[in-house]
């Protein structure tokens, strides 16, 4: 069960919003983006019949349900959904302490073993010098020393996702029969233009590419 806390404020405000959004049993699901990096934002969005995932948290309101997103649960421990009226009326708070860093035991998955190790230990002192390290960049690194491969790890937000090169054929497949989507074309025309290791919708060099979605 997740340890979440939706105060009775938040719950009548929450609810008030879902009246007027004429949709029977609509409810509201709670999940994190990038948990457990420095980068994690919690949110908060509407959530339709037959949105919900079948892995979700379902919590039963008085009003509505809030589902939890099942990956984001274990960081969402602790977390508190609250309103507070002011002078300016009111505004919905989120405070989820372990959203950044997750808490962990012998008994969690390594990776979230790993990352916490990461967050705890090495970035705040990488941080002193503008730097930092996830878990995808270990992977990265073990990649490129053990199989002499081009491995680059980043984010589909900061990729210059441009139209699908001229030529390259969109999705597709190359002659080895291996098909990709226009996503695999933008990032390989990204990382080194058409004409210069792409090939239709393949790559001709050995290169790999990780994302973080």
């Amino acid at each position: 069960m997740t340890a979440i806390t939706i105060t009775d404020a938040a719950h009548d405000y929450l609810a008030d919003l879902l009246s007027k959004q004429n949709t029977p049993g609509i409810g509201i699901r709670v999940f994190i983006t990038q948990p457990g990096t420095q980068y994690a934002e919690t949110c908060i969005a509407y959530c339709k019949p037959g949105e919900e995932k079948p892995e979700d948290t379902a919590l039963g309101l008085k009003s509505f349900t809030a589902y939890i997103d099942h990956f984001s649960e274990a960081f969402l421990d602790d977390a508190v959904v609250d309103y507070a009226t002011d002078r300016m009326g009111g505004q919905l708070t989120i405070k989820a302490p372990n959203a950044k860093v997750p808490m962990v035991n012998a008994d969690s998955p390594i990776n979230e073993r790993i990352n916490y190790y990461l967050q705890t230990e090495i970035n705040p002192g990488l941080a002193s010098h503008g730097g930092q390290v996830s878990v995808l960049d270990l992977v990265a690194r073990d990649l490129r020393a053990r199989l002499n491969l081009l491995v680059y790890s980043c984010s589909w937000f900061t990729l210059p996702l441009q139209a699908a090169p001229q030529g390259a054929g969109g999705s597709g497949s190359s002659g080895a029969g291996v098909r990709a989507s226009d996503q695999d074309v933008h990032v390989a025309a990204a990382l080194g233009g058409c004409g210069h290791g792409v090939q239709g919708a393949g790559l001709q060099a050995s290169v790999v590419v990780f994302c973080d979605n």
